[in-house]
């Protein structure tokens, strides 16, 4: 098709304009069909002791009843406006990324880990739920990804996962990936 006329530039342009708004919607669906996370080792938990990320939190969360996704949404809002990601050598512990503000996918995850955890206690919520900071591969359509790698910043990846003990659910959540994809919740094997 030779793009000569307006109206071939406009159709052009609708069918670029759909396709991109297409993507967009399906950004986490899409990402959660071709994309999976197998964990395969866990990481302890960091407990929050910095006194101002505390306090950020006891403010947002004042005069309300968080539930999960409340608690997952400001987790990661959270972990995402305040890290900015880096593929070098960086602290995992959250209570130093408050100030250093650079991580990679271990401080990224360990900074969810702990926020959540914190939430969850807050609002008594620990007999029902769990966050775990987990190891693990990425899957790509089933193929290893790690395995086209030789470099240490692809040996593993860190993300984490919240298991609900009542109903036996669990959500993945990466925010090293959803800081950068805008993608929620993830896939895990």
């Amino acid at each position: 098709m030779q793009i000569g006329t307006k109206s071939d530039m406009k159709k052009v342009f609708k069918i670029l304009i759909g396709t991109t708004l297409l993507l967009y919607l399906l950004n986490e669906p899409l990402f959660r069909l071709l994309i999976s996370y197998q964990p395969l080792d866990s990481r302890p938990p960091i407990h929050l002791t910095d006194f101002n990320l505390k306090r950020i939190l006891d403010q947002k969360t004042e005069g309300r009843d968080l539930n999960i996704d409340d608690i997952v949404e400001l987790a990661s809002e959270l972990t995402t406006s305040h890290l900015s990601f880096t593929p070098d050598k960086a602290s995992a512990n959250p209570n130093e990324l408050v100030t250093t503000k650079k991580a990679n996918c271990v401080g990224y995850a360990a900074m969810f880990n702990s926020i959540a955890s914190y939430l969850i206690k807050k609002e008594e919520l620990q007999e029902q739920y769990s966050v775990q900071h987990k190891v693990g591969k990425l899957y790509i359509l089933g193929f290893d990804l790690h395995q086209f790698s030789n470099t240490p910043f692809f040996k593993d990846h860190d993300f984490n996962l919240i298991t609900n003990s009542t109903t036996g659910e669990k959500y993945g959540i990466d925010t090293s990936v959803s800081d950068y994809l805008g993608v929620d919740y993830i896939r895990v094997k």
